[in-house]
């Protein structure tokens, strides 16, 4: 099987090839350190089980996880002069944040303008796809994330 593997550091994944009979502590220790990392299935809030095995855990042929040393990560996002933070699994992806900061519990956008915004790296200069986990936009020993929730730029002509 293989398993697309996102982790700190970068927005890509790495696709790597295992068995589906190799326990998630085998697999962490041939790609990772299992003594202070764990793994987690994409959109997870609970970490995977050392013990179990990669098929007996629900992952299937290409399915993304996320292994990082931080157990929660800490995601600020910034808006109008605001800065709002929770916390989310490493393995949540961006969609997930930004759904959570432009709805009721994050900056409460109405429902028509929030096509018109997206995620963006504090002071970055690109958005960030829906698809990232949030821990792979950690660096170094942080547990911490900042994003921009800023308006898409549609150039009209």
């Amino acid at each position: 099987m293989e398993l697309f593997v996102h982790q700190w550091g970068s927005e890509t994944p790495l696709l790597i090839e295992t068995s589906e009979t190799v326990t998630v502590r085998e697999f962490l220790r041939q790609n990772g350190d299992p003594d202070h990392e764990g793994m987690w299935a994409e959109d997870a809030e609970v970490e995977l089980e050392l013990d179990v095995t990669l098929e007996d855990a629900g992952l299937a042929h290409r399915h993304h996880v996320h292994h990082h040393r931080c157990r929660r990560v800490k995601v600020k996002v910034r808006f109008g002069g605001r800065d709002l933070a929770r916390d989310f699994s490493p393995a949540t992806r961006v969609a997930r944040v930004f759904e959570w900061a432009v709805g009721p519990d994050g900056f409460n956008l109405p429902q028509d303008q929030r096509p018109e915004h997206e995620l963006v790296k504090c002071d970055g200069d690109h958005p960030i796809a829906p698809s990232v986990h949030v821990g792979s936009l950690t660096e170094g020993e942080s547990c911490d994330a900042c994003l921009d929730l800023a308006a898409k730029h549609n150039p009209q002509g």
